[in-house]
């Protein structure tokens, strides 16, 4: 016995399903495509059936089979993260725009900022009161000597002139 078993898979309701209620940061989203760089899946339905390759960020994410893309789509800068499978030749992409992929490195430079900035606040703060509790009982000793002791030194011995022999 031999056979052919066949299916399609309704492209609209696949990418109802898993590919439209998929967020990536923010606003971000995923999309799939084919071989041949026509999108299959997509949050927007007016983008399925659309070549990637028709743009120069699609011609790259096509040769690059898998990796991370920078390009500007729509006026704003967006990275890419992308895989395409071996066998299928289909690939998945995930795109954000460059600001929210970025903005939690922003915030832990903050973080790192702020802590670094308290952490020297604290040292210069132990520092003086440490050198403060060391200078005050220095100075209390000083005042407590009678005033004989604490008389400027006498003025420094001239020498004489050297006599000629």
């Amino acid at each position: 016995m031999q056979g052919v078993l066949f299916s399609a898979v309704d492209v609209n309701w696949f990418s109802a399903k898993y590919i439209a209620n998929l967020k990536v940061l923010k606003t971000g989203y995923a999309f799939l495509f084919d071989e041949k760089g026509v999108v299959i899946a997509h949050p927007v339905k007016a983008r399925i059936q659309t070549k990637i390759g028709d743009f120069d960020w699609g011609r790259k994410l096509l040769s690059m089979k898998t990796g991370r893309l920078t390009y500007s789509f729509g006026g704003t800068e967006k990275e890419s993260a992308f895989k395409t499978s071996e066998t299928l030749g289909w690939g998945c992409a995930v795109t954000a725009p460059g600001a929210e992929v970025d903005a939690p490195a922003y915030q832990l430079g903050k973080v790192v900022l702020l802590l670094g900035l308290a952490c020297l606040i604290a040292s210069i703060s132990i520092m003086l009161w440490v050198s403060r509790s060391i200078t005050r009982p220095l100075e209390k000793l000083s005042t407590s000597f009678p005033p004989a002791l604490t008389r400027p030194p006498p003025p420094p011995i001239r020498s004489l002139p050297r006599a000629s022999l």
